[in-house]
């Protein structure tokens, strides 16, 4: 392969610029870092028989600098979309020569504070919607004490970052930093209002790695809460309590282990003669919604606690809908509790 260069002179230091006479392309100039003329052709005859010096400090070959000089002149010129930028790193990937990943430019630049907090936005997060499609329960209340979670502890730190610049390191990093007098249960809370949405993130093509797949999660036993002995239960119930509705919801809570918002979506219609019908919970965010493991059931009913329901039952002022529709614990309206 003949070659040739020719050089000139910038803020008194020579540059070089190789020729390549078979093809007739150049590369760009290369500083010689001398001053004198003869030094500078001896720097460039160097770079002829040795090959050019690269960062790494090993020597490439002057024609295998063609190509490359070639191949990045032709990817500065060329008229590239996000889908030609995908298919040079994905011919990178398969050669081995980088293990990134890459999505499209623009997906990942969003602020990731305000990905977050439109992640849990019950009416419009594109999540949620799809978790309903798909018959996957998902509440108000959920969404809202994960963007709690967010505005407390994610905001402040990664405020002013993008989705795309988070890393493995920011989490873990921003997981040492949750407060220590927190309990497990509750930093988990604060760690999944972040990982969750990182993950759909991924799975939607937003961000090229799952950077939240397997993240450490804190340990340690939750505090159990106690239950009633047999004596215990038998005392609080034997005394008369001022308050006949709380009397009538612990009654409830005691005999058949149902949960606070199971207690209060109890309606007319639920009440059997032995049985009482769990078909729903009640929040103030969601109204009434699907029990909490999504199935309803059936629990046993007792005499005594039967007839406190029904006596809390009959209090319910609003005479306008079917006894069957009001509810035990009634609210200021008919809807609600």
């Amino acid at each position: 392969m003949r070659r040739k260069f020719y050089m000139h002179r910038r803020g008194g230091v020579f540059y070089a610029c190789l020729v390549n006479q078979e093809t007739g392309l150049s590369m760009s100039a290369r500083s010689t870092g001398e001053r004198d003329r003869d030094a500078a052709l001896i720097v460039v005859s160097g770079w002829l028989r040795d090959g050019l010096p690269g960062k790494d400090g090993e020597r490439r070959k002057v024609e295998a600098s063609f190509d490359l000089d070639g191949i990045l002149r032709a990817i500065r010129k060329a008229e590239l979309d996000s889908g030609g930028a995908l298919a040079i790193v994905k011919a990178l990937k398969e050669r081995g020569l980088i293990d990134i990943g890459a999505v499209p430019a623009g997906k990942g630049s969003v602020n990731f504070v305000s990905f977050l907090s439109g992640f849990f936005d019950y009416d419009k997060s594109a999540y949620v919607r799809d978790r309903l499609a798909h018959g996957h329960s998902i509440g108000r209340r959920y969404c809202r004490e994960s963007l709690k979670m967010i505005r407390l502890f994610w905001e402040p730190t990664f405020k002013r970052r993008t989705l795309a610049s988070i890393t493995r390191n920011d989490l873990k990093s921003f997981s040492l930093s949750l407060p220590a007098d927190k309990s497990a249960s509750y930093k988990n809370s604060i760690l999944n209002a972040g990982l969750i949405p990182l993950g759909w993130a991924y799975e939607e093509g937003m961000i090229p790695a799952d950077i939240g797949k397997d993240f450490e999660r804190y340990g340690g036993k939750a505090t159990r809460r106690g239950v009633l002995t047999v004596e215990e239960a038998g005392a609080l119930f034997a005394k008369p309590w001022a308050d006949a509705t709380a009397m009538a919801a612990s009654l409830l809570s005691t005999t058949t282990g149902m949960r606070q918002g199971e207690i209060l979506a109890v309606r007319g219609e639920d009440i059997g003669e032995a049985v009482l019908n769990v078909a729903h919970s009640w929040s103030a965010a969601d109204g009434l919604k699907s029990p909490k493991n999504g199935e309803a059931r059936r629990v046993p009913l007792l005499p005594e606690v039967r007839e406190a329901l029904l006596a809390q039952l009959a209090t319910n002022p609003h005479t306008d809908i079917p006894e069957a529709g009001r509810f035990v614990f009634w609210g200021l309206s008919p809807e609600t509790v």
